[in-house]
């Protein structure tokens, strides 16, 4: 083991993040390359360089970023495994408002059909307490539903948000040294 492919192997580690090795072994494998679960594990410990080929494809297709992430200094694939992060999470939330966008245009359809006089079987059949629950999601937003929950979310964890205040203070002194130095 060389020191070049134990550095490429932690900030393969540090690009993968919360990724089981498992995951992706199997990402790789989809693609056509002879991928383990051993193969991740061998890179990151250092003791089976990396092909080039292999760090062009993880690194575009995979982790949605450049090569030299993989021989930059830890931080900076820290930082890139972060940005990743928050990119999946931001599809994972537009997913999710569109869900939510249908589902209230769907309560919106069956109680406008509960309603009409076309269809005498479900006329008055919704319990109010139904109604009323409806009503409710019916008058939000999906703005002021996300609103709420990152509310709830922000006074339930306040330790976590001074966990991330504290990593703040951190980043802003790494700014500063490499603006520095």
């Amino acid at each position: 083991m060389n020191d070049r492919d134990a550095t490429i192997g932690r900030n393969l580690a540090a690009l993968r993040g919360d990724m089981p090795q498992k995951t992706l072994a199997d990402l790789m494998r989809e693609a056509g390359w002879k991928w383990s679960q051993a193969t991740v594990w061998s890179v990151e410990k250092g003791e089976r360089p990396l092909k080039l080929a292999e760090a062009e494809y993880l690194t575009t297709n995979i982790f949605n970023t450049q090569p030299f992430a993989l021989l930059g200094q830890e931080w900076e694939s820290l930082v890139q495994s972060s940005l990743n992060e928050l990119t999946r999470s931001r599809v994972e939330l537009s997913e999710v408002v569109t869900r939510y966008v249908t589902a209230q245009r769907m309560l919106a359809a069956r109680l406008d059909m509960s309603s009409d006089e076309d269809a005498p079987a479900a006329r008055g059949k919704i319990p109010d307490h139904q109604v009323a629950v409806a009503s409710k999601y019916l008058a939000e937003s999906p703005q002021e539903a996300a609103r709420a929950i990152v509310q709830q979310i922000l006074s339930q964890k306040a330790e976590l948000w001074e966990t991330i205040d504290a990593d703040g203070q951190a980043l802003d002194g790494l700014r500063e040294t490499l603006r520095n130095g």
